[in-house]
């Protein structure tokens, strides 16, 4: 079973590493522990962490950018219209309410009513893009005005942009019911997703207001 590998770190890469015995037990080692411990649930949630890792580390690298600049030019110049961060705000709070309600439900094992609850996130996040669509309606004339508008837009069109993949998500989450029951391993991936989409804004929210 694990003859390539043996000739590989046998012959290849021995000269190269601590020896061609310790190479070779320890991927032995390695490959049986991943073999045995592992199963398809387990990789897909490993698959779901190192996504979220990832979009994480793309936020952080924009985040940073914004700090730097921010912390650079205290006098801010631009003005930031609070009534639509409090209505995209109030949006994104009825998402988490509903996420936290079928992730519940998921738990108690009532799932009758997950596909409607799924629907209707997928509803409340329609209403969200279309709050950002008038944002983005400006884009062109003010993009390149002033530092804070360009990292607002960025910041605020991945966080949009997230929103509009996991609706997409949530939307074909709705269909995979198979009579009363649901797939409650993509159920609890869909709460996770949208419940980091939160934090995102919330992160969002202190750059652009409290900082």
């Amino acid at each position: 079973m694990y003859v390539n590998q043996h000739l590989l770190f046998g012959t290849t890469l021995k000269f190269l590493s601590v020896g061609e015995f310790f190479v070779n037990s320890l991927t032995i080692f390695a490959n049986s522990i991943r073999e045995t411990m592992t199963s398809s649930t387990a990789i897909m949630y490993a698959i779901f962490c190192m996504f979220i890792f990832s979009e994480i580390m793309v936020f952080a690298t924009f985040i940073w950018g914004y700090l730097h600049l921010r912390l650079s030019n205290p006098v801010v110049l631009a003005e930031l219209n609070i009534e639509a961060y409090l209505q995209i705000s109030d949006v994104l709070n009825i998402g988490s309410i509903l996420v936290s309600i079928i992730m519940h439900r998921i738990q108690e094992g009532g799932n009758d009513e997950t596909d409607f609850l799924m629907e209707q996130l997928f509803l409340v996040s329609l209403i969200f893009l279309s709050l950002q669509n008038d944002e983005y309606s400006l884009l062109l004339s003010y993009v390149n005005n002033y530092w804070m508008t360009l990292y607002f837009y960025i910041l605020t069109g991945l966080h949009s942009l997230h929103v509009c993949v996991g609706s997409v998500f949530v939307l074909i989450q709705s269909y995979f019911y198979d009579g009363d029951g649901s797939y409650r391993d993509d159920d609890f991936n869909a709460g996770v997703y949208w419940h980091f989409v939160e934090m995102i804004w919330i992160a969002i929210t202190v750059l652009l207001f409290l900082i």
